[in-house]
């Protein structure tokens, strides 16, 4: 009940016609629109960010394809997908113009929900911790194969390029290499520790390609 299977996203709560006045604001609100049985999105992406974190991954990368803002239609969402709202209006509305469209009435903590599953898709929960009194740095990305491009995909860390190559389902294989590249001299190692994770985390790295 908590799916709305026209758009593909999930609500905040299952209908409410059932329940009284007496439990608050949320009934007095019509279906569909802020906390009743609309698709609150911090809500929403708490749950993706669940799925990620604990490693359901064909779950997670089934339900963004529809759940996420960033995937909808520009023109059924009402404005930029590169914009988050506070809510999106169900199927279930009464005003059939307004479903599936975006609205801000008030902050919004899907932001910062958005950064943590980029941060699991992309780096990895602890790219930087210790290890025999050495400060290691690793990247452990939850990717799906076919955000791959050219048997490449690429994101930004700390100011630093970091390409992925190898067409796979990242979460499934360990990295095999990096190469880190900085103004004047290339390494490759196949662990980072000691110098190199102190100079990425110092902003020295130009990029650093990893290879699956």
């Amino acid at each position: 009940e908590l799916k709305d299977n026209q758009l593909g996203l999930y609500k905040v709560s299952e209908s409410l016609d059932d329940c009284s006045l007496e439990i608050g604001r949320i009934r007095s609100f019509s279906k569909g629109w802020l906390e009743r049985e609309s698709c609150f999105l911090h809500m929403e992406y708490k749950y993706l960010y669940s799925l990620i974190k604990n490693k359901k991954y064909q779950e997670f990368y089934n339900s963004i394809k529809t759940a996420l803002v960033c995937n909808l239609n520009k023109d059924v969402y009402g404005k930029s997908i590169l914009e988050n709202s506070s809510f999106i209006a169900t199927s279930n509305h009464v005003d059939k113009n307004k479903v599936g469209q975006g609205f801000q009435p008030r902050l919004t903590g899907a932001n910062a929900e958005v950064i943590s599953m980029w941060k699991e898709m992309f780096i990895g929960s602890n790219p930087f911790f210790m290890k025999n009194n050495q400060l290691h740095f690793k990247l452990n990305p939850s990717l799906s194969s076919e955000y791959f491009i050219n048997n490449q995909v690429s994101t930004t860390f700390l100011g630093i390029n970091i390409n992925y190559i190898g067409k796979v389902n990242t979460y499934e294989l360990k990295i095999k290499e990096y190469e880190i590249v900085y103004k004047n001299k290339v390494l490759r190692r196949k662990n980072i520790r000691g110098k190199i994770a102190h100079d990425i985390r110092n902003h020295k790295v130009l990029t650093i390609n990893a290879y699956f």
